[in-house]
């Protein structure tokens, strides 16, 4: 048989000439039995493999494209493009899906076999858990990673080691008691001539001290308190409920007698922490708040008036006279001083007096306040200020007069 179109000779079975591709008509291809696919068993189910289908080759319809003779006139060797290579279906020997599902077969054999090797059983076993006891060890900076050890981590990152060691953490130290602290011994009260000035809750004291005294002057005690279970507002907010309760209250312009005669405005003045009681006064003033070691210590300065003096007329206790209110002109008075009705006229007014102590005591007193007022001596007890003049006579601590005049 020859090609049609070059002459050249054929083969049984060729669909285009093997020298310049022309189709070759009437072609066939043999039958050939063609099994069919079948999908593999999965390994957990036993199937067995389907039967082998007998299959015809379907003859494939003729490529659309004819391509030139080499000695026809439209052949160009300059724009020759190679023709496309037929496709023809493969056959599938009959014995492939046996193969195959021996091969399958045996895949889930190994992978059993692996699988019981991997939990630790088996033949297979030391091939992935050798024995822990001869195990390397590989060390590694700032790790250890043993090789073949049972559930093997991979080794962390190296990290840099720190070229300054840490600081030592500070410890506090082990905070002390009241009575470690003070020394003293339990009280609710500060006691003695001040039993009714209550104490907080679970205090200790040292009990009152006397700080100065004199002749005609307030004796000046104080007390160190420690309050465990309160910090400085709230021992400020005890005394402040607490003295209301027992009769306390505020003195005239927040004084009272530091130096046990002259009376300045108290240190606590702002938050009204300084208290007076009595007919014959005692003061009471907070000082000293301060916080140790977790527990509030402050100091309650005492102040306990000296004998009342035997007046021979009905006075007022006052601690200062005014002069002239409306220039803040003042005479400090000394410790509980009474004061009698003036008399006289405005050029010449006379203001009777009683007080405690001796006139040495009222004179000391007189000669270190009148100028804290303002006043400048002239001698012979008389003072001066802004165009008034003061003059003091004595007969007696208990009737004593202050002479002034208006300019």
């Amino acid at each position: 048989m020859q090609c049609a179109n070059c002459g050249q000779p054929l083969s049984p079975g060729d669909r285009f000439c093997p020298s310049c591709g022309t189709p070759v008509p009437n072609a066939t291809l043999p039958a050939a039995d063609v099994a069919p696919f079948a999908p593999l068993p999965l390994p957990s189910e036993s199937v067995p493999p389907a039967p082998l289908q007998p299959q015809t080759w379907q003859p494939v319809e003729p490529l659309p494209q004819q391509w030139p003779s080499p000695n026809s006139a439209s052949f160009s060797t300059g724009n020759l493009t190679p023709p496309l290579a037929p496709t023809y279906p493969r056959a599938v020997n009959a014995s492939a899906p046996l193969i195959v599902g021996t091969i399958a077969l045996v895949i889930i054999v190994l992978a059993a076999l692996l699988g019981v090797g991997a939990a630790g059983a088996g033949p297979f076993s030391g091939l992935f858990h050798p024995n822990p006891q001869t195990s390397t060890v590989v060390t590694l900076p700032n790790h250890t990673s043993t090789i073949g050890a049972a559930n093997p981590t991979a080794p962390p990152l190296a990290t840099a080691v720190p070229t300054t060691p840490p600081a030592p953490t500070a410890t506090t130290a082990p905070a002390l008691s009241c009575a470690q602290a003070m020394g003293g011994h339990p009280a609710t009260n500060v006691g003695g001539a001040f039993s009714d000035v209550p104490l907080p809750g679970g205090a200790y004291s040292t009990g009152i001290t006397i700080a100065s005294s004199g002749t005609g002057r307030y004796a000046v005690e104080n007390i160190r308190v420690c309050a465990p279970n309160l910090d400085a507002q709230g021992v400020d907010t005890f005394f402040a409920q607490a003295m209301s309760s027992q009769g306390w209250s505020a003195p005239f312009l927040y004084k009272v007698p530091y130096d046990g005669g002259y009376f300045v405005p108290c240190h606590g003045k702002q938050a009204g922490l300084c208290w007076t009681k009595g007919a014959v006064p005692r003061y009471v003033s907070l000082e000293n708040e301060n916080v140790e070691q977790g527990l509030t210590i402050f100091t309650l300065d005492l102040f306990q008036p000296p004998p009342a003096p035997n007046c021979n007329f009905s006075g007022q206790l006052q601690s200062f006279y005014i002069i002239d209110d409306s220039q803040a002109l003042y005479v400090a008075l000394p410790p509980l001083t009474y004061v009698g009705m003036s008399q006289g006229a405005t050029q010449n007014i006379i203001v009777p007096l009683c007080s405690s102590g001796t006139v040495a005591s009222i004179q000391s007193f007189l000669n270190y306040t009148m100028p804290i007022q303002n006043w400048t001596s002239v001698g012979n007890n008389t003072w001066t200020a802004k165009g008034y003049t003061v003059t003091f006579n004595f007969s007696s601590p208990t009737s004593w007069t202050l002479t002034y005049n208006h300019p």
